[in-house]
């Protein structure tokens, strides 16, 4: 990926290679990123706002006796007799405190990203996820407003799918990045996805084919994947000819001179991968993937031949606490949890079985809480 500068010091436009994550997230100078977001959102709408006018917004805020308490564990929610949520309990610097609540309690604090235990019980795609691969959600979301939520009846919904994508290509995450000459198989050797659908779609269906066949899955690119040239022209290759071969004596990559040599090599059927790679050739040969319908990079791969097996980099779960169209939480029975509210991934059922693509929890979040801050602020 690339981005326009931002700030004139930061230099010329260059490809980013690589994003590093401490405990606390993302170690870059988001800030001026999630101002351009608003001043984007803000822009499409119809409500122009600049930079500075960002900034004053988020400083209404103090100006209105807003306090935020940092290294602060929420523990529990505190109820009326009447069932009405009026309160929090939490630690802070080693003391319990109360917080009572005048409007209400919104709970906004991810899904189980990092809770193995819930993520066993809710989310198979998730714990195996946590087993297997990358998670790169901060250690800190293992789904407390959840569980916090259930332990006072509240119902769950949406759970089930995760955000993966490809973290060593960025496969599918950009519409404007040219996906290469590559398929995906499964330990039989056979396609069954489409490659550029969107990558939570794709990897829904890579870790199903992984449990299914208790095996890894595969991408297939040859030499001339690599060096198709309007894939080096983008600047968005992700392995070229000299970057390949260091990576097959690191064992990040496996290598085949011919189809059945990396067959072998990858351990599934060599006939099976033949006629899957003379298969797409044919619908290369014909300018039509009849197979999935892949739109980009159906293109001819000819050898010598290379396979990288597919590793879920994961950006959190999916499902959290039942809510209505105005974020209050529902309970077991179906009914309002008073004073409750849900908002973002904290809030399961309103994405679907699948992550649909770039940006969707970032919009969800922004939505649902300015819903969830709009309703508790309407209450007497």
């Amino acid at each position: 990926m690339a981005y326009e500068i931002l700030r004139p010091e930061w230099g010329a436009q260059r490809p980013i290679r690589g994003v590093l994550f401490d405990m606390d997230g993302l170690v870059l100078d988001s800030e001026i990123l999630y101002s351009r977001f608003w001043m984007e959102a803000c822009h499409f709408y119809g409500f122009p706002m600049t930079y500075e006018q960002s900034l004053c917004m988020r400083a209404q805020g103090k100006e209105k006796g807003a306090q935020i308490e940092f290294n602060t564990e929420v523990t529990k929610l505190i109820q009326a007799e009447d069932g009405t949520v009026i309160g929090a309990e939490a630690v802070c610097k080693d003391q319990t405190i109360r917080v009572k609540a005048n409007k209400g309690v919104i709970l906004c604090t991810a899904s189980i990203d990092q809770n193995k235990e819930m993520a066993k019980r809710f989310a198979p795609q998730q714990y195996f996820d946590l087993c297997n691969s990358v998670v790169l959600s901060v250690g800190t979301d293992t789904g407390d407003g959840i569980r916090m939520g259930m332990e006072i009846g509240a119902d769950v919904a949406g759970f089930g799918g995760c955000i993966d994508f490809c973290g060593r290509t960025g496969a599918a995450t950009d519409n404007r990045v040219p996906y290469m000459a590559a398929f995906i198989v499964n330990q039989k050797g056979f396609r069954f996805v489409c490659e550029d659908a969107t990558y939570a779609y794709h990897y829904r269906a890579i870790y199903q084919q992984t449990v299914q066949h208790d095996g890894p899955t595969y991408m297939i690119f040859g030499t001339s994947s690599i060096a198709d040239p309007s894939v080096v022209a983008s600047g968005y290759a992700s392995w070229n000819e000299e970057s390949a071969k260091a990576e097959v004596a690191s064992g990040a990559l496996y290598y085949g001179e011919t189809i059945e040599e990396l067959a072998a090599a990858i351990g599934v059927p060599a006939a099976n991968l033949k006629v899957q790679l003379d298969m797409w050739n044919g619908y290369a040969a014909a300018g039509e993937d009849a197979q999935f319908g892949r739109k980009t990079g159906v293109a001819e791969i000819t050898g010598p031949f290379y396979a990288y097996k597919n590793v879920a980099y994961n950006l959190g779960s999916l499902g959290g606490l039942k809510i209505n169209v105005n974020t209050e939480v529902i309970d077991v029975n179906g009914k309002v949890i008073p004073h409750l509210y849900a908002a973002g991934l904290n809030a399961g059922g309103w994405i679907g079985p699948y992550y649909p693509g770039s940006g969707t929890a970032v919009i969800g979040t922004v939505h649902w809480g300015r819903k969830a801050g709009a309703a508790a602020a309407a209450n007497a």
